[in-house]
């Protein structure tokens, strides 16, 4: 015969149970993920200050007020990715691709920075 409903009421909180501890755990994995690539980050910008430091007089007014617009930009990722918990989870994966692409920007700029501050 037919599942009784207290039988599918059952099921469909296993169901919604399971699917709330998997999303849990792909959050904890994006935000260890995201914390390391900020940690990467800030090592790169550390080169970058150090170079800035070094530059030639007319390079070093350009590359300080880069690292300052990057380490600006690096400071609303880490908010951004201190703001995950208070995500809706239906919002999780719109979050979580915007976060990402904000550092994989934010990489790129800085490796473009470094490179260009060896090219100088």
């Amino acid at each position: 015969g037919l599942p009784s409903f207290e039988g599918v009421k059952h099921g469909a909180q296993e169901t919604l149970e399971s699917a709330k501890r998997v999303l849990a755990e792909k959050q904890a994995e994006f935000k260890k993920t995201s914390e390391s690539k900020l940690s990467a980050l800030e090592s790169k910008l550390g080169e970058l200050r150090q170079k800035a430091a070094q530059a030639g007089e007319r390079a070093k007014p350009e590359l300080e007020k880069l690292v300052h617009e990057l380490e600006e930009k690096r400071a609303q990722a880490a908010t951004k990715l201190a703001d995950w918990k208070s995500t809706r989870s239906g919002a999780w994966h719109s979050f979580a691709t915007q976060v990402d692409q904000t550092l994989t920007d934010l990489d790129q700029k800085i490796e473009k920075a470094l490179s260009r501050s060896k090219s100088k």
